[in-house]
């Protein structure tokens, strides 16, 4: 049986850890199908909430559940391992939409070019639109083919895509919607997700 490892980044996380591990459950009854087994590791960058507490009540009650937890961030010395140790069976996903709490990510502290800081780490880099599925797959598909180095897939995605209030707005980085809005955007999601079913009929 094959295992597949969903990988978690969080940093002052606390209120989502459980909302994220309840939706990915809702979206992996397929693995049964494919004879693959699941398994979460949250990996904590020196959170300074509840996020470990969280993780840990989750790991209490499913033992597919695992965490990874630093003091700080040691995300640029885990590249530089991976690359190095040439780690050909891990990809990382970076979700790349522009956006920091503080304002346009090119402005504040620019992190560009992705791509080409990964390649120095012995990286192989795909650079995709990550509300392109078909576009996804693909790039997994290159990754597994990829031998002796690493992949980093580059998505570059619009943040709050497809909810009217919250789309490319810097404004929901870091606060939840009440009522009314969570009304408003599902409301919309729903939407989408009626058209995406109909062009697959």
């Amino acid at each position: 049986m094959g295992l597949l490892s969903v990988i978690v980044p969080c940093f002052d996380e606390e209120e989502n850890v459980p909302l994220f591990y309840e939706e990915l459950l809702k979206h992996t009854s397929f693995l049964t199908d494919r004879d693959l087994e699941l398994e979460i590791l949250y990996v904590d960058d020196g959170s300074g909430d509840n996020t470990v507490m969280e993780v840990k009540k989750l790991r209490e009650k499913d033992e597919r559940v695992h965490l990874v937890s630093f003091s700080r961030n040691f995300g640029k010395e885990a590249a530089m391992f991976a690359g190095h140790r040439k780690l050909d069976n891990l990809v990382v996903i970076v979700d790349n939409n522009g956006l920091q709490i503080d304002g346009p990510v090119a402005e504040v502290c620019s992190p560009y070019p992705i791509d080409k800081k990964f390649e120095a780490f012995n990286f192989h880099a795909i650079n995709v639109d990550a509300h392109d599925f078909g576009a996804i797959r693909e790039a997994f598909r290159e990754a597994r083919e990829t031998k002796g180095m690493p992949t980093a897939i580059i998505a570059h995605s619009l943040k709050g895509k497809g909810v009217s209030f919250m789309e490319g707005s810097v404004d929901w980085h870091g606060k939840a919607p009440g009522d009314e809005e969570y009304a408003v955007a599902m409301a919309d999601l729903e939407k989408i997700g009626e058209e995406l079913a109909e062009e697959e009929a």
